[in-house]
This record gives C-alpha cells, structure tokens and sequence, in this order.
C-alpha cells in the first residue's frame, strides 16, 4: 500500500514520518518500501524499524530522513540489503 499501518492492541497507527510536512502527503518512498518488505514477507513493524534506523548505503541517515530525496536508489539498495540480511 502507499501507507505504513501499524497495529497496536486494537488500533491502527500511521507515523507521521511518512507523511511531507510541507504537503501532508505520503513520500512515494514509502510505497517503495512497502513493496520491496512486502514481497520479503517482512510486516509493517519490521519496515518501521529499519525506516527509523541508519544506514551506511545512506551515510548513516535514517530512511525517514532520505525520503524527500531525489534519487531513491540508495534508499531501494539500502531496503533489498537489510531485507536480504533479514531473510539469512
């Protein structure tokens, strides 16, 4: 989905970190990553965690903060690294 939902007890949160300050909108990013967890098998609470975590693919930012970058590709090679660390 365009969203990262995550379930807590009986509800579900949407963490601010994906939307644009500025717009309000959603980062295409996280679609991305929402695809590329997804395929993996991976749940939204996995995604969430690297989304907040650095990464060296991203001079050790977070992929939060890589979001409004404009080029996604070390974002995306960063994802399919830790997803395939992941999966070992």
């Amino acid at each position: 989905g365009r969203l990262l939902a995550l379930r807590r007890r009986n509800q579900w949160r949407y963490p601010r970190w994906q939307f644009d300050a500025a717009s309000g909108a959603p980062f295409g990013a996280v679609k991305k990553l929402n695809e590329v967890f997804s395929d993996a098998g991976l749940d939204s609470w996995t995604l969430a965690a690297f989304a907040t975590a650095p990464q060296p693919e991203l001079n050790d930012r977070t992929p939060v903060d890589s979001f409004g970058d404009t080029d996604l590709e070390p974002l995306l090679l960063s994802a399919h690294r830790a997803v395939a660390e992941l999966k070992r």
